[in-house]
């Protein structure tokens, strides 16, 4: 079952928003502190991790078409 890749555009939109749900969410409001357990065990970073999936498939499509 072949699935078409999603737009290069939407998933850069997707990693922008993600990253930005992560910081806002486990950055300490001076910047200083990083909640990294929490960000490993969240939903936000398993989104994260699944775009950052996507764009490496569109980067070997890219070197294999």
């Amino acid at each position: 079952m072949d699935v078409a890749p999603k737009p290069i555009a939407e998933v850069a939109s997707r990693l922008r928003l993600l990253s930005c749900a992560i910081f806002e969410a486990y950055v300490s409001v001076d910047g200083r502190h990083v909640d990294y357990r929490s960000i490993q065990g969240s939903e936000e970073f398993k989104r994260l991790v699944l775009s950052l999936i996507d764009l490496i498939k569109l980067q070997n499509l890219k070197y294999t078409a």
